[in-house]
């Protein structure tokens, strides 16, 4: 709230746990330019507090390194979500079957392969599309309306 009402105003996050990574990187969002941890002194806060006030951000090592963790993830997954799927031309039978709430056995003796043979693709899916189930992957599919028309996007070469 205070750094909408004084964007300029300088914010310390003060008695953060080191393995308190969600409040770590809620502070980061949040914008703060400093992290007191809670196993540093008086002493290390005033010297952060100076450091503030003349527009210097300061970051303990350990707190350094969970937020470019974190930005390695973000990042990665956001090149994941950025891409198109290409999907192959088996992957598509399978995923429209999905549609139709077929089980894995089902899949297997309509597409005469092994049930072995469907999870992989059911796995592959779901990772091509960045979802967690196979409800998700139908939901996904119907909502960008993937017909015969579509249907050459999603394939590969």
């Amino acid at each position: 709230m205070l750094l909408r009402l004084a964007p300029r105003t300088p914010v310390i996050a003060v008695a953060v746990s080191e393995h308190d990574e969600a409040a770590i990187i809620a502070c980061a969002e949040a914008g703060v330019a400093g992290y007191h941890m809670r196993t540093d002194s008086l002493a290390d806060l005033l010297v952060l507090i100076n450091a503030a006030a003349e527009g210097r951000i300061s970051c303990p090592p350990e707190v350094s390194a969970l937020l470019l963790r974190r930005l390695s993830t973000v990042t990665a997954d956001r090149n994941l979500v950025g891409r198109d799927p290409v999907l192959t031309g088996r992957e598509i039978q399978i995923l429209r079957l999905l549609e139709q709430g077929r089980s894995n056995q089902d899949i297997a003796v309509r597409l005469h392969i092994a049930v072995h043979t469907v999870k992989n693709h059911v796995h592959n899916l779901l990772t091509k599309l960045g979802v967690r189930s196979r409800s998700e992957a139908a939901a996904l599919s119907r909502s960008l309306r993937l017909g015969d028309g579509a249907q050459e996007d999603w394939l590969g070469d």
